[in-house]
């Protein structure tokens, strides 16, 4: 097996119309030498709640296998008015990756969602875009939407157009398979073959295989007192509080420095340490992202962000943790 890791960020699980549990599929990605793959179920207004779902399965595979699985959506096939509105409620259900259903040539895909999806801040992939324009990719460009080279049989017939335009005008491209059925997963070896057949220079292609899906998921470094972690919420946004206080109870485990905190109602609320992978999710299902655990808390704010992350998680004092919301 090849030392390079694929990268695919667009597939579908049972969720929607995959054939595969997101246990599943994770577990053929990585006997194919996947480092990360996103479940990205298709989604519009009817079943935008399935992100959550995703994003539980998602977090038992990430704490047992070695294969980081990312929780996501594909907003497909909807009123191009809502999509920015849909990316927002995609993440607050737990979604990390947020792709929209692009204008592929082989779809009556609405005119206008490639636009759309390339003006919204929540999107991070416009899957298979077909016949995009210089002016879309342009906003794309601005907003840090990425655009898709497409292994799936159809949508790939755009590919050399989306190419060439994204290099000539410095997008960041990505390669993914558009996974439905087990034999849509692909090596690192035929993802080099696809990329050569949209005829990208072989310069570019480890730019677009490795160096480029990382870009999307790159999390914010955050430093306490006495311990480094990431955090990846820079796609989050925050509201004023709401005054309203929860007492939520925990769970962590100090010998593998994993910790978790999951509370229901009236909110659904998840806050999930892992510092053997160095990563920690956050997920509020209301407006609000204001943490106040504890007494002692470091302030941290990026892009309009602003959370209040206690220290005291890191040693887990009581046996419940007060959410100020």
């Amino acid at each position: 097996m090849s030392e390079n890791k694929r990268i695919d960020l667009h597939t579908h699980s049972i969720f929607s119309d995959g054939e595969l549990l997101p246990s599943e599929l994770a577990r053929r990605a990585d006997v194919l030498g996947h480092k990360a793959l996103a479940i990205t179920d298709h989604v519009d207004a009817s079943n935008i709640e399935v992100a959550s779902k995703i994003s539980e399965a998602v977090n038992d595979i990430r704490d047992n296998w070695d294969i980081n699985i990312i929780p996501g959506v594909e907003i497909t096939h909807t009123p191009i008015e809502v999509i920015d509105k849909l990316a927002n409620k995609a993440r607050k259900y737990g979604a990390e990756i947020v792709v929209v259903h692009g204008e592929t040539i082989v779809e009556p895909v609405r005119p206008g969602t490639n636009r759309k999806a390339a003006e919204s801040p929540e999107v991070d992939i416009i899957g298979h875009p077909g016949l995009i324009t210089p002016e879309e990719v342009e906003i794309a460009i601005d907003n840090d939407v990425s655009l898709e080279i497409s292994a799936r049989k159809g949508h790939c017939l755009g590919n050399g157009h989306v190419a060439k335009l994204g290099l000539d005008m410095g997008a960041n491209l990505v390669l993914d398979t558009d996974t439905h059925s087990p034999d849509d997963l692909i090596t690192y070896e035929l993802a080099e073959r696809i990329a050569r057949g949209a005829e990208i220079p072989e310069d570019e292609i480890p730019k677009i295989l490795k160096d480029n899906p990382p870009k999307i998921l790159e999390p914010i470094q955050i430093e306490t007192s006495s311990i480094s972690f990431s955090l990846n919420i820079e796609k989050l946004s925050v509201e004023p509080p709401s005054r309203r206080i929860l007492f939520i109870p925990r769970e962590y485990n100090l010998s593998n420095a994993n910790f978790k905190l999951t509370c229901f109602e009236p909110h659904i609320i998840t806050l999930h340490f892992s510092f053997n992978n160095s990563t920690l999710a956050l997920l509020a299902l209301d407006d609000t992202i204001t943490i106040v655990l504890a007494s002692s808390f470091k302030t941290f704010e990026s892009n309009g962000i602003l959370a209040l992350l206690s220290t005291m998680i890191l040693v887990g004092f009581s046996d419940f943790l007060q959410l100020i919301l």
